[in-house]
Parts: structure tokens; C-alpha cells; sequence
């Protein structure tokens, strides 16, 4: 029998969360597959197996804190006998209460209201590949919680109704249960009709969706207040011509066999402006001001569900091309959920571009433990004045949110200054 333990996947990795499983008790495993997913206290990430057999018994449910080295399944032949280990404890986070002010969610994600503020990740999969409306079903598991099984128990009732594509696709939307629905069509069938004539108070309770945030989103609104609650941002804007810069962007992957992006630019501007100014490269403790010995900036990288910060190390001593190289290979890393948390541990600078989206500016949040970020917007063609006379050029806008605990006003402009000069003199 092959114990399965909880991966220390970085220096700074005490435990983690039991995320998803991906196999089940009983399920074929073999040496290499991905055998769960596991949530940090910044990223989520792929745990593959490193034996090959049958999961035998998983010992660690989802949501379930385990510290690192402690067993979380047993995988082995199919008779053999399992140890008896104790179930480690689900820790959740509390649910705050609702207020007049709780944003709803954006318009265009579809989701069947839960009425649970708790339901297991499979019971909401499978919930929303049936189209099963949360709001009808009935939790059974701890304090409440919506698991796999009542959402079956669901199906299973339904079953014997007889509810048209459309009706069963609008119920799902609006949080209608089709059991308390009278159906008007040839044999009893629920039609689209009954649906909104059969529960209005329940379709108006559609604005009142409660949904259960992932992992990744707990930690990130949890740093994120953390951050404004802690760090007295301030922020300042300031537009470069990029002119020269894409000219020479354009020219580099012929010039030397790699795709070379404006972000790569940015990164070495930003290094250099750290490495003319550290100050710049320091945060605040209780302690006092530490300063950063190496020059690290983390790269913001949006995924599905949340966003993740992986570091580039050393940015100072790379060429635009070494930064393109690494860049790219954490980023494939991080969508591909293979970044340990050695990869993102740290960091003196953030960098967040959200230019592609065609945003032209906005106020980045300062990362907790650092002292300033940069938010990057598109660039755009506007007339300016340019050696006396009017000329089309191609700006883009930069803004520098700062601790000013640890940067003032003043030196956070030079520096803001220092890596508009790296943009505008790309050679």
C-alpha cells in the first residue's frame, strides 16, 4: 500500500488545501497522472502521482488544511488492506453577511442561484451539467452543505417529469424548482410558460444570488483587503511614446529568432529603474524598512477563476530576450497549474498589464509585502507635439500605485520617470 502525501512544493510551504480530486475512490491510477488539485495561500496547482494502482481510500476530503509530508490517500492493489488514519479537519472560511451594497455578479455568467453558502465543488459541477437549480435542493451534509449526493437524489425525482429543453434550460437560470411546477402541455409536460408563470417570487430572487467563491478567490479577496485596509496607496499617472519602442519590438524577432512583446520592454525598464533606485525596492515591517537584495518582479497572470503572480528573478542581469524566454515559461506554468510556490514566493515589484483588453489605464492594487505596482494600458495613436511639430505617435499610459510609508511622492515620480526613459530609448 503507497502512501500519498501532502507535496512540499516550495521553502515557504507549511500546507495546503485539499482543492478538487480529480480520481475517486476505486478509480485506476497511474504513475504521472494528475491525482488532485491543491489550493496554497496564492495559487492553485496540479498534484500528479508517483505510483501506479487503484485509489483506494482518500483521506483527505475536499476543503480539508493538511500540512505538508501528512498522509491524504492510500493508492494500491485492489485487496489490499487500508491503514486506519484519522480524517483531518475542513477548515472554511466564514461567510460575511450579505448587505445592501454586495455587488451581484457580472451579467454575462449565467448561474442558478445556490440558497446554500455552502455546496461541495463536485455538487455544483454536476448541478450545473444538469442544470440543477441550487435553490431547490435540500443539503445534507455538514451545517447544510449541498453535496454530490443531493443533487442526484434531485435528479432522481425529476426524472419522471417531463420538461421541455427550454423550460428546464430558464428554470435552471432563475432558480425555479420544476417539482412545484404544474405542466401545461400535452401530457402534463412543463413547458417555458409554466416555468414563469408557475414561481415569480422565485424568478424575482434571481438578483439575490449567493455564490460560494473558489479557493483562489477567498485568498485573493483576502489579500486584496488586506492590502487597501494596511498599505496607504497613493498613485500617480504618466504617458510614454512608444513609438521608437514598437519599431524596434517589430524588428527584434528577425533580428534575433525570438517574439519579443512589449511587456518584455516594460520588465527591463522596471528593472532598471529598481536597480538606479533602490529605494524603491523596499517594504515596511514592524521591524523597520527592509530592502530587497535582488532586483525580482513579479508578472500579474490572469487564469480562469482568479489571477496568480509568478517572479522573474534577477531581472537586472537579462537581456530583453532572457526575459522573453522566462517570462513565457512561467506563464505556461502558471496555466498549466505547475508553479510552485517557490515561483511566486517574493518579489520587489509588480508588473499588471491589462493593455490587450483595451483598457487605457487603471489603479492597480499594491501586492501585500511589497511597495508599489505598475498598471500598464493599451497603447493608442494620438496627435501630439513632437520635435515642434504635430505628429501622430503612439502613447501609452502608465500608473504607479505606491506604499508612501516607504516611497514619497517625489521619488516615486522619478522613478515612474526613470522607466518612462527605458520605454522611450528601447536601444
Amino acid at each position: 500500500m503507497h502512501e500519498v502525501l501532502m507535496p512540499k512544493l516550495g521553502q515557504t510551504m507549511e500546507e495546503a488545501t485539499v482543492a478538487r480530486w480529480l480520481k475517486q475512490e476505486g478509480d485506476t491510477v497511474t504513475r504521472g497522472e494528475v491525482l488532485l488539485e491543491i489550493t496554497t495561500d496564492k495559487a492553485t496547482l496540479e498534484v500528479e502521482s508517483f505510483h501506479s494502482g487503484v485509489l483506494r481510500k482518500i483521506v483527505a476530503p475536499e476543503g480539508a488544511v493538511v500540512p505538508v509530508h501528512r498522509v491524504i490517500a492510500y493508492i494500491g492493489d485492489p485487496n489490499e488492506p487500508i491503514p486506519e488514519v484519522p480524517t483531518p479537519s475542513v477548515q472554511v472560511a466564514s461567510e460575511p453577511a450579505p448587505t445592501a451594497t454586495t455587488p451581484s455578479p457580472p451579467a454575462a455568467v449565467v448561474e442558478a442561484p445556490t440558497g446554500h453558502a455552502r455546496v461541495s465543488p463536485r455538487a455544483r459541477r454536476l448541478a450545473q451539467r444538469e442544470l440543477v437549480p441550487l435553490t431547490a435542493v435540500r443539503g445534507t451534509g455538514a451545517g447544510g452543505r449541498v453535496v454530490e449526493a443531493d443533487v442526484e437524489a434531485y435528479l432522481k425525482r425529476r426524472s419522471s417529469l417531463r420538461v421541455t429543453p427550454t423550460a428546464l434550460k430558464l428554470a435552471y437560470e432563475r432558480g425555479v424548482d420544476v417539482l412545484r411546477v404544474e405542466g401545461s402541455g400535452r401530457g402534463g409536460k412543463i413547458t417555458k410558460a409554466d416555468v414563469v408563470a408557475g414561481q415569480p417570487e422565485q424568478v424575482a430572487a434571481v438578483a439575490a444570488t449567493l455564490l460560494e467563491p473558489s479557493p483562489m478567490r477567498r485568498i485573493i479577496a483576502q489579500r486584496m483587503s488586506q492590502s487597501k485596509a494596511t498599505i496607504p496607496h497613493y498613485y500617480l499617472v504618466m504617458r510614454a511614446d512608444v513609438t521608437e519602442l514598437e519599431a524596434t519590438r517589430r524588428e527584434l524577432p528577425r533580428r534575433r529568432g525570438v517574439r519579443i512583446s512589449r511587456n518584455d520592454f516594460l520588465l527591463a525598464a522596471c528593472a532598471r529603474a529598481l536597480r538606479e533606485m533602490p529605494e524603491v525596492s523596499c517594504r515596511w515591517t514592524e521591524r523597520g524598512i527592509e530592502s530587497f537584495p535582488n532586483i525580482d518582479i513579479g508578472v500579474a497572470v490572469a487564469l480562469e477563476g482568479g489571477l496568480v503572480v509568478p517572479v522573474l528573478r534577477g531581472v537586472d542581469k537579462l537581456t530583453v530576450t532572457e526575459i522573453a524566454r522566462m517570462t513565457r515559461e512561467l506563464v505556461g506554468k502558471a496555466r498549466a497549474k505547475q508553479l510552485t510556490p517557490d515561483d511566486y514566493a517574493g518579489g520587489a515589484f509588480t508588473v499588471t498589464n491589462l493593455g490587450m483588453y483595451g483598457i487605457d489605464f487603471f489603479i492597480p492594487i499594491i501586492k501585500p509585502g511589497q511597495s508599489a505596482i505598475l498598471g500598464v494600458g493599451q497603447v493608442a495613436e494620438e496627435p501630439v507635439v513632437h520635435l515642434g511639430e504635430v505628429a501622430v505617435r503612439k502613447i501609452l499610459k502608465l500608473t504607479l500605485s505606491c506604499d508612501h510609508r516607504v516611497i514619497d511622492g517625489a521619488v516615486g515620480a522619478r522613478f515612474l520617470e526613470g522607466i518612462r526613459t527605458g520605454l522611450e530609448h528601447p536601444e
